[in-house]
């Protein structure tokens, strides 16, 4: 059984009424990117605009988890549902056009703690249903450094894909 639909872009070259024109410039899809607006570092989607708009034809973009912009409250486990939520609204914004050709967060990949077992499924479910037709899958993020001052260094990632 198949979730999801697959996400299809139309990739080749584009034509462009600009001085430079594009034309040369071959489309690609962003497969890996962040939102976050946190503790005074902030990447939101006219960030995003604008590097997507410095000479590329990104024409798509999938979402990663940033541990950004999670509900406040709540159970502890279905928290990150809140990013998905937001970053729905972001592609939303972004699939009227009004903010440009690139589809952004056309894919999304939330977070779900993996550790949780069979107690992970409420909370795929409370994703897929924050994402709708976007939701891809979660990535559960594991780190570990015996000095406090590295933060968190990403040791592995796991990526689970539901769709």
């Amino acid at each position: 059984m198949q979730l999801f639909p697959p996400i299809t872009f139309r990739f080749g070259r584009h034509g462009s009424t600009d001085a430079r024109s594009r034309s040369s410039i071959p489309s690609c899809l962003d497969p890996h990117h962040h939102l976050w607006d946190r503790h005074g570092w902030r990447y939101l989607l006219d960030d995003l605009r604008a590097d997507a708009n410095s000479g590329h034809n990104i024409v798509a973009t999938v979402f990663i988890q940033a541990r950004s912009m999670y509900r406040q409250t709540g159970p502890v486990e279905l928290r990150p549902v809140g990013e998905t939520e937001f970053v729905n609204g972001v592609a939303a914004k972004s699939a009227s056009g009004t903010y440009g050709k690139t589809r952004v967060c056309a894919g999304i990949v939330g977070h779900a703690d993996l550790m949780l077992g069979d107690r992970v499924e409420p909370v795929l479910a409370a994703h897929i249903r924050a994402g709708g037709d976007r939701f891809r899958g979660i990535r559960h993020t594991t780190t570990w450094d015996a000095d406090p001052t590295m933060g968190q260094p990403s040791l592995c990632n796991v990526t689970i894909y539901v769709g």
